[in-house]
């Protein structure tokens, strides 16, 4: 197949640019080329995306690294972004990719892009609005909780959660990306902690931050794990971490790890976290809602933080029965129920 500029999507590096994601606008998912790609080391890939007129930077999520390792994706390669969120670097827009489409490769470089951050960027069109979520499984829109009135689970929509999680919305119905909370662009601050340090939702975590702190309440604690072989012993427990956005992560603790922050961890607190180590969940074992799961070790700042009542003491995602089937199999889901039968108990051979 032969391709020109044309087969590009106009102005697209700046539209993409413009939105925080995909799910700003599903609609979208331009044509682009990859000028270059480079192994930034631990499964990495930096590539350089053009439209032909601009181009940017971006980073491969991991789940793509088998595109370039079988060489389906290399230089001159175009490809279609299906799923994406933005992020700033340094200073500079990094388009996370999430998901594509290899469409094909040219033995040259088509058009004449220049560097976007350096004039592009004035160009650009203002963010296009968000789609809107369909009424259906709709969660709790009520006010905000303030500092004079905590939140009370019981009194909640049992068809809601908190105003982030609408099961169905375009945020979250997200291919690719296994079970979890839909992919968001870092970094927006909801507050500051005590020292004046922005808050970082855990919605919009990634492993593409370096630095980030997050407040959250434990909302449950795992007892402590030993193990011991060839490689040799240690332990481990995990706490599952709950926000003001309704987003709840796993965080597990190793070996001196686990002396230190066991005690420390009490359900239902509230504590600021920063210096952890993120990466993709592994959601066999994992039944938060973040695709993302970290590590916290001896380096790991953490606080205890007053309780403001702004976070939940619980969150769940309640599913209707009747809509069970068109969950994926395997994933855990909330459901809300009345018993109506309980049988005996019985033995299987």
């Amino acid at each position: 197949m032969s391709f020109t500029e044309q087969s590009l999507t106009s102005n697209g590096i700046a539209t993409i640019v413009s939105l925080q994601s995909a799910s700003a606008d599903r609609n979208f998912q331009p044509v682009l080329q990859v000028l270059s790609i480079k192994n930034v080391g631990n499964d990495r890939f930096r590539v350089v995306l053009s439209d032909g007129s601009h181009y940017v930077q971006g980073m491969l999520a991991t789940q793509l690294k088998h595109l370039v390792e079988s060489g389906e994706l290399m230089q001159n390669t175009l490809i279609k972004i299906q799923d994406f969120m933005n992020n700033s670097i340094q200073g500079r827009n990094i388009i996370i990719i999430l998901r594509i489409e290899v469409l094909g490769s040219t033995d040259h470089r088509l058009g004449q892009p220049t560097d976007f951050e350096k004039g592009g960027a004035a160009a650009a069109p203002p963010p296009r609005p968000t789609v809107a979520a369909p009424m259906y499984n709709r969660t709790n829109t009520a006010q905000p909780v303030t500092s004079s009135s905590k939140p009370s689970p019981g009194k909640s929509n049992p068809y809601s959660s908190s105003p982030h999680k609408n099961a169905y919305s375009p945020e979250n119905v997200r291919s690719g990306l296994g079970s979890g909370g839909a992919a968001r662009a870092p970094i927006v601050a909801q507050g500051s902690s005590p020292g004046g340090t922005p808050i970082t939702l855990i919605s919009q975590l990634n492993m593409y931050q370096n630095r980030w702190t997050i407040k959250a309440r434990v909302v449950s604690k795992s007892d402590i794990r030993t193990w011991s072989n060839a490689k040799g012993e240690g332990s481990l427990f995990s706490i599952e971490l709950l926000d003001s956005s309704g987003m709840d992560i796993r965080a597990t603790m190793f070996k001196e790890a686990v002396d230190k922050y066991y005690n420390f961890f009490q359900v239902g607190k509230v504590y600021t976290i920063s210096g952890g180590k993120i990466k993709v969940a592994n959601m066999r074992f994992n039944t938060c809602k973040s695709q993302y799961e970290m590590t916290l070790d001896m380096n790991s700042q953490i606080k205890l933080a007053d309780d403001e009542g702004e976070i939940q003491e619980q969150s769940f995602d309640f599913v209707k029965i009747g809509n069970l089937e068109q969950v994926e199999a395997g994933k855990t889901v909330d459901i809300i129920a009345i018993v109506q039968e309980i049988s005996d108990v019985q033995s299987l051979m």
